[in-house]
């Protein structure tokens, strides 16, 4: 099995899992087209084909489309190019219109998600900065606070919860966006109470492949903290009313959603047609046959995953300065632990302790130096209580890790497992 992956380097790591788990080939492409590009956009992925031979880094994407028998894109943008190649026979794992509009269309998604399974009450859009703050005016006269989200790219603004009007100043200020704000596209939701929780998972084209993970969103923590499930209450309020939807669009790939529970509703608010963040090297290590897996899909034959653990966690650890070449290592041991993104492998090392280490390079650009990964069949517990021993063996005075998700996941998972029983 040979494998195009065309990434952001954001998800490296994906890639690598193929290859560990017995994919012959995997052709490594990252986007890296600017005015004037720059060896950082490129080098994601340099030396790794010393770990694994069959990892051949391609600096033009469509030579990897030749060569591989399967085709993965990780994360949205690229949906007409999937649509088109599979049109001329290729297997395309990943976002194609209209799944994609899902996640890079709002109110799309407003409007397709609303007819069958549930969002906010009050829904709106705005273009511009003027009409935005005269649509968020109006609804604070209803709603205590409202929820902001441009409608397409996110890297400019988070979505942000509004309770004044002024506050969008200060919001504005730091988008960049003034000069072409009459251009920009936002969608106004009146915030809803709950728990926010999430979904991650692969769909094969007939129905999401199961087990599935879900847990608790923990916005900010930079932690993902996953427990597997064939069924949950998952289905009957939100899987089952999203299936149709998904297999007539003929959508093979990545799908994670994030939604607000009550006990009693459930109000979806985001899509993502790619793999998470983090979370992404969760169910490529869980899932033993993860190169079968998505080649049977794309083959019209999906098989079950070979499920390896029941519970795991990642961990962002992440640069103080991102701007700047860092050097980092880790003990040889936990390379299967340690999720890959923006960084190249220089080789291994003995340390003065007597370790043998795995040396890379944070590659300047990027969000992370890697993330820390648990994986356990005994308990969430073990699986968190791993990953923070990762994250401390990160070798770099620069680096950073979240230091109290344990408890901000226990007081949501509390809640919910009132509502809907045990998941953990």
């Amino acid at each position: 099995m040979r494998f195009a992956v065309i990434d952001s380097g954001h998800y490296l790591d994906f890639a690598l899992m193929l290859l560990e788990y017995g994919a012959e080939k995997v052709y490594y492409s990252v986007d890296w087209f600017r005015a004037f590009p720059r060896i950082e956009d490129y080098a994601t992925g340099f030396g790794y084909e010393e770990k694994y031979p069959g990892f051949i880094k391609v600096l033009d994407a469509g030579m990897a489309l030749r060569k591989a028998d399967y085709v993965v894109f990780t994360d949205v943008g690229l949906g007409g190019l999937a649509k088109f190649l599979e049109e001329k026979g290729v297997k395309v794992w990943g976002a194609k219109i209209p799944a994609q509009m899902l996640e890079s269309d709002r109110f799309y998604m407003d409007y397709i998600t609303r007819k069958s399974i549930g969002r906010p009450k009050e829904v709106r859009m705005a273009m511009g900065f003027e009409h935005l703050k005269q649509v968020v005016a109006d609804m604070l006269s209803r709603h205590e606070k409202v929820v902001v989200k441009m409608s397409v790219f996110r890297g400019n603004m988070e979505t942000q919860l509004v309770s004044d009007v002024k506050d969008l100043d200060v919001i504005f200020s730091q988008t960049n966006l003034e000069p072409i704000n009459k251009w920009i596209s936002f969608i106004v939701e009146e915030a809803v109470d709950g728990v926010e929780w999430g979904f991650d998972g692969y769909f094969d084209g007939e129905d999401f492949v199961r087990p599935y993970a879900h847990s608790p969103e923990m916005k900010g923590e930079g932690v993902c903290m996953v427990a597997m499930h064939d069924r949950s209450f998952l289905d009957d309020l939100i899987l089952d009313k999203l299936r149709d939807y998904l297999v007539k669009a003929g959508f093979k790939g990545f799908i994670s959603l994030e939604f607000f529970l009550d006990g009693e509703k459930i109000y979806l608010t985001d899509y993502t047609i790619r793999l998470p963040y983090p979370g992404a090297g969760l169910l490529a290590r869980i899932y033993g046959n993860l190169p079968e897996l998505i080649a049977s899909a794309l083959d019209g034959k999906p098989v079950k995953p070979s499920v390896k653990w029941k519970y795991a966690v990642e961990m962002r650890v992440y640069p103080e300065d991102n701007a700047k070449w860092l050097p980092f290592h880790l003990p040889a041991r936990l390379f299967f632990n340690s999720g890959k993104r923006w960084s190249v492998y220089l080789g291994n090392s003995n340390g003065s302790d007597g370790v043998e280490y795995d040396d890379y390079l944070f590659v300047p650009g990027g969000t992370d130096l890697g993330s820390a990964i648990g994986l356990s069949n005994d308990g969430i517990m073990q699986a968190y209580e791993q990953a923070v021993e990762v994250a401390k063996l990160y070798d770099s005075p620069d680096k950073k890790y979240s230091g109290n998700a344990w408890e901000i996941f226990e007081e949501k998972r509390r809640k919910v497992e009132e509502w809907y029983g045990r998941i953990y």
